[in-house]
C-alpha cells in the first residue's frame, strides 16, 4: 500500500509539474509575441518619424518576460533534471521500449501456422538426410 501511494504521489506531482511547465511555456511564447506586435507598431511610427535604417533596442525584455524564464530555469532545475536522473523513471522508458520492440516482432514475425511448416520441413529435411 505505501509503494502504491508513493507511485501516486510521484505520478500525480509529474502531472502537476508538466501541467506548470506548459502554462509557463505558453505565456513565454505570448509575452514574446506581444514584445514583436509592440515593436512592430512602435517601428511604423519611427520610421515615418525619422529616418529610415534606424535600429530599435530589441534587447529590452519587460519584468514579466524575465520572470516567466526565471521560473522555467527554476522548474527545469527542481523537476526535469530530477525525471531525467530518475532510476524508476528510465526503468519505465527502459521496459516501454522493450514492450514496443516485443509487439513488434510479434506483429512482424512468422504465424504459428508458418512456423509450424517451416519446422516440419526441417525435421523432414533432416530426416531424409539421416
Amino acid at each position: 500500500p505505501k509503494a502504491l501511494f508513493l507511485r501516486w504521489c510521484r505520478v500525480t506531482m509529474s502531472k502537476t509539474s508538466n501541467r506548470e511547465i506548459k502554462r509557463l511555456l505558453l505565456k513565454k511564447n505570448k509575452f514574446k509575441m506581444y514584445r514583436k506586435v509592440f515593436l512592430a507598431m512602435r517601428s511604423i511610427v519611427h520610421y515615418s518619424a525619422t529616418q529610415p535604417g534606424t535600429s530599435l533596442d530589441t534587447t529590452c525584455v519587460s519584468f514579466f518576460e524575465r520572470r516567466v524564464k526565471s521560473d522555467l530555469e527554476m522548474m527545469q532545475k527542481s523537476v526535469i533534471s530530477v525525471q531525467r536522473t530518475s532510476m524508476m523513471a528510465n526503468l519505465q522508458l527502459i521496459n516501454s521500449a522493450r514492450k514496443k520492440h516485443i509487439v513488434m516482432e510479434a506483429r512482424n514475425g512468422p504465424s504459428f501456422k508458418k512456423f509450424i511448416r517451416e519446422h516440419e520441413e526441417i525435421v523432414g529435411a533432416r530426416l531424409k538426410l539421416e
